[in-house]
């Protein structure tokens, strides 16, 4: 183990009368016990509801499972509105600031400190699917944070893999990183497929839900000031996403022409609503242009477009107040099945390892391909969900209740892996002070 300097849990203000010997006894006691201290690395893209999800999803996870510890997040980016929505849910956020530059060096002597005196990095790669393993800076999230804690026995937890490197270079860094991990997780199925398929072992590689799952966060009152403005508070309405971030001109104009026909045919045979949300600003040009503008004046009559894209917990609560949830991305329909609300994800080829978390979770009817199915077939799955909604909020209530009972046996080992180590420091501590004592 790594010998790090550990800042006190309790320090003393100089504005609280500590003279008294009471509270002096009672402050040093304090100060015996050490609390382990977790470093959070993730927020790569706040554009995108897809990973600015993952950041409460993961805290949750923590703060219920891993007892007596210090939890600390460092961003690759953030901005006002997610600080306010995080600081709206969680109280006394610690912040760190900085990068591992070129040097491979902590920028900043706050992230420097902080390091060394973590217990536990855990590395999400969220909603991205490009990871830079080959650390060449031009294309994926850096991975310099995992070498600086591989280079300075540090440990690590990575959470989600992304796409595996076919490179022998690239490979060779990638399972240096990923064998060096104390934990480290893969959130498709289809991912240890492929390893295994390459003949790709990771020692100690587990499937896990998607944290996703976890996410618990919600905005009730704006949601339903909206809704009301809208007129569509108190009904039954399809909430659907169309994701045209990754997609080529060809792919964009094709599938929104079958989105466009799953909303026509949902208000042709349904007469309810549809509400069209974005969770990506760069999806909304392409959604009105394509999606939206093209529909019949008649069906346009019950269909709402929010072209604004609404913060995580703020969508969240529309979700959760949805019909049904249909969606290109995992955070609506992780936040949909989280509320128990039924799913539809449209996934295409380069969305499977995505779709298959949902499938994993005991969902394969909720994934249906955009590629091989056609307007009708498509149509006639989402009406199913429909007249089928009872079954459908039972078999998102399991999927939850499936997911949400792994990730916390699996953060539960985190717990224990930490605070056994905590007990190990403390007694270490202890020992020291009392060999002081008698010299």
């Amino acid at each position: 183990m790594n010998i790090r300097s550990r800042r006190n849990f309790l320090k003393y203000s100089a504005g609280i009368g500590l003279s008294l010997p009471f509270l002096t006894s009672f402050a040093d006691k304090q100060q015996d016990k050490q609390y382990p201290k977790v470093l959070f690395r993730l927020g790569w893209d706040i554009k995108d509801n897809n990973d600015i999800a993952y950041i409460p999803a993961l805290y949750r996870l923590a703060q219920r499972t891993i007892m007596n510890t210090e939890f600390y997040f460092w961003f690759q980016d953030s901005d006002s509105k997610v600080l306010e929505m995080l600081n709206k849910n969680f109280v006394n956020l610690k912040m760190v600031t900085g990068e591992i530059d070129a040097s491979g060096q902590p920028s900043t002597d706050e992230l420097q400190t902080t390091l060394s005196e973590s217990d536990l990095l855990i590395y999400s790669t969220g909603a991205a699917t490009q990871v830079d393993w080959a650390n060449k800076g031009d294309g994926g999230i850096e991975t310099r944070s995992l070498q600086y804690c591989l280079d300075n026995k540090i440990p690590y937890a990575i959470m989600g893999i992304g796409e595996i490197p076919i490179d022998n270079t690239t490979q060779d860094r990638f399972l240096k990183l990923a064998n060096g991990a104390n934990y480290i997780y893969s959130t498709s199925s289809l991912i240890d497929k492929k390893l295994k398929d390459n003949n790709i072992k990771i020692s100690k590689l587990q499937i896990s839900p998607n944290p996703l799952f976890a996410f618990d966060l919600r905005s009730d009152s704006s949601s339903r000031d909206i809704l009301e403005s809208y007129n569509l508070q108190g009904k039954d309405f399809l909430t659907i996403e169309f994701r045209a971030v990754g997609l080529n001109e060809e792919e964009v104009i094709n599938y929104s022409k079958k989105i466009a026909s799953l909303i026509t045919a949902w208000v042709e045979a349904t007469e309810k609503y549809v509400l069209i949300l974005p969770t990506h600003p760069e999806d909304i040009d392409p959604t009105f242009n394509h999606i939206y503008n093209p529909l019949s004046d008649d069906i346009k009559n019950k269909v709402v477009f929010l072209q604004d894209k609404l913060m995580p917990d703020l969508a969240a609560s529309i979700y959760e107040k949805s019909r049904v949830v249909s969606s290109m991305s995992l955070f609506p329909v992780c936040s949909a099945i989280q509320a128990g609300v039924p799913a539809y994800f449209l996934s295409t080829i380069d969305l499977s390892e995505r779709s298959k978390t949902i499938e994993d979770a005991g969902l394969k009817n909720t994934i249906q391909e955009l590629d091989s199915k056609s307007d009708k077939e498509l149509a006639e799955i989402l009406l199913e969900i429909d007249r089928k909604y009872l079954s459908g909020i039972i078999e998102s209530d399991k999927a939850r209740e499936y997911a949400m009972k792994k990730l916390v046996s699996q953060f539960g080992d985190i717990n224990r892996y930490i605070n056994k180590l905590a007990d190990k420091m403390n007694s270490s501590e202890k020992k020291d002070k009392k060999k002081k004592k008698k010299g």
